[in-house]
């Protein structure tokens, strides 16, 4: 399950940062954003689209709750105030409870390639790496 958060029209959406999502409860993962930007320069005014989209997995059937995962805060020129703008459907989950991988990568899926299925997830100390940056700038003498 895909979901779009953004697309804009008009004005600096470089700015734009993506919504961070809310930590999803038990039965649902969730990955991303992936971030494609358009930008369309015209006449002095800068517009385009930049599009925020997010992988969703689910690992139980159930309703997802959008609205309490994402939101956008806005300000609303027509009204001169601040906005938030919440996803309004709510799709519903069907299936059986999966126990162990929530999916399988597909080889054509353009968020995980095939590499994944290979790939060790055992959790690695948060200085793993801080070994191999002594060692390497021992090495080369820095």
């Amino acid at each position: 399950m895909y979901l779009l958060l953004y697309r804009g029209r008009e004005g600096n959406l470089t700015t734009l940062n993506a919504p961070q999502a809310s930590q999803p409860g038990p039965g649902l993962e969730i990955y991303g954003p992936d971030v494609q930007q358009e930008l369309k320069r015209q006449s002095g005014r800068v517009g385009g689209s930049k599009l925020f989209r997010y992988r969703l997995v689910p690992t139980k059937p159930g309703p997802v709750p959008l609205d309490s995962l994402f939101s956008l805060i806005v300000f609303n020129p027509t009204t001169a105030r601040y906005d938030t703008l919440r996803p309004e459907i709510a799709p519903q989950v069907q299936g059986q409870k999966q126990a162990g991988a929530a999916f399988h990568a597909r080889p054509d899926d353009p968020f995980y390639e095939q590499v994944l299925t290979s790939a060790d997830n055992t959790l690695q100390p948060v200085d793993a790496y801080a070994a191999v940056r002594r060692y390497a700038n021992i090495i080369l003498g820095h």
